[in-house]
């Protein structure tokens, strides 16, 4: 542990003598985050939920941790406040891992995790070496029973505390009609997409927080240059590397500051590595690609949950084999990318968010909705 954790842990637990006197409020629901300072899709939907059903006394905990002193001074700052505002709430709803609940949840405050993606390629949380095991999670919320292992292993619970829900964020994704409006908007912003083969960049990061973070070279100009006219290359990188620039040719985009649902639904072909992005994407029954010329390598340092011989893409190792896969234009299956989504999503009905506020109507108040 760092010598940051531990002046952190020690100030969090002397902190921590004065919870009796601050007494759980049996219908207060706190949304928590470090990654957004507003509220995300999901919480936005689970929010407005709470709001429409009424009865509860909803509070917010959301900012953005940025590596620099300030940052981690504000930190600081905000697991001091997290720790009071956290152990006098009924239920807290997170979507990335959180130390102050890992070392300092009271007996009676129920913790939900929606998680940020829906699903997990790389092994993360307690299946690879961090700074501080993750526990006293109390409900996991995924979109298949393929997961329950997976997040019962990677969130330290057992795998009945993991349920079967859906999430919002993808929902809209089954709504076609709802994705047609979100293709057209993104087209009236970028109107050069119009007519155009969209592929779609988006990878996830390597490295972590701690030891810091890389991402996979690649030459996207160079394979632009190579396309035809009608294609064109969005890229969006990972939000803790949103600041990469990959190319600035006249048909390729940078779209990293972009909606990512926006961005699903226009394209034509995602290409990805180890994102989960690959599960929201096969919901739209659309072609897919792999990019992954540190496959060996990754599997072996981090490791992954996924076999790749199980998705329904053309895997790629080289920025040849990637441009003659882009090219490729039907070199896929739909069917296999139907039942792969199939594995993946339980549900297709758009109504995760019923479900999740069912289950929170349930831990507030001990009884199921009317």
């Amino acid at each position: 542990m760092s010598i940051q954790k531990k002046i952190l842990y020690f100030v969090l637990k002397i902190c921590s003598l004065l919870l009796p006197f601050f007494p759980i409020k049996k219908n207060k629901v706190t949304f928590v985050t470090l990654t957004s300072d507003n509220l995300c899709y999901d919480f936005a939907q689970i929010d407005k939920a709470l709001k429409h059903e009424g009865g509860y006394d909803i509070h917010y905990i959301l900012t953005t941790i940025h590596k620099t002193l300030w940052g981690q001074f504000s930190y600081f700052l905000n697991c001091i406040y997290q720790l009071f505002s956290i152990n006098t709430s009924s239920v807290v709803i997170i979507n990335d891992n959180n130390y102050v609940i890992s070392n300092f949840k009271r007996r009676g405050v129920h913790v939900i995790q929606i998680w940020h993606a829906c699903g997990a390629v790389k092994k993360f949380g307690n299946q690879i070496s961090r700074e501080y095991q993750i526990k006293d999670y109390d409900t996991i919320l995924c979109t298949s029973e393929k997961w329950k292992p997976v997040y019962a292993e990677a969130f330290g619970v057992n795998q009945n505390q993991v349920k079967v829900t859906g999430t919002p964020r993808s929902d809209l994704l089954f709504d076609k009609n709802y994705c047609e409006k979100l293709s057209q908007k993104l087209e009236y912003r970028y109107p050069q997409l119009k007519g155009k083969y969209v592929v779609l960049y988006a990878p996830t990061f390597r490295g972590n927080l701690v030891k810091g973070l890389r991402y996979e070279e690649i030459d996207i100009e160079k394979i632009a240059a190579q396309l035809p006219e009608n294609f064109i290359i969005l890229y969006r990188m990972h939000p803790l590397l949103k600041n990469v620039i990959l190319g600035k040719a006249n048909n390729v985009l940078n779209v990293s500051e972009d909606d990512l649902n926006e961005l699903l639904t226009r394209a034509d072909c995602f290409i990805s590595d180890y994102s989960s992005l690959i599960f929201d994407y096969s919901i739209l029954e659309r072609k897919e690609i792999m990019y992954v010329p540190d496959l060996e390598q990754y599997r072996k340092t981090l490791g992954l949950n996924i076999d790749y011989s199980t998705i329904p893409a053309q895997v790629c190792f080289t920025e040849d084999e990637l441009l003659k896969a882009i090219l490729d234009v039907d070199g896929w299956d739909r069917e296999m990318v139907r039942d792969f989504k199939n594995v993946y999503f339980k549900y297709h009905d758009s109504k995760s968010v019923d479900r999740i506020v069912e289950l929170i109507h349930e831990f507030v108040y001990g009884t199921k909705q009317n």
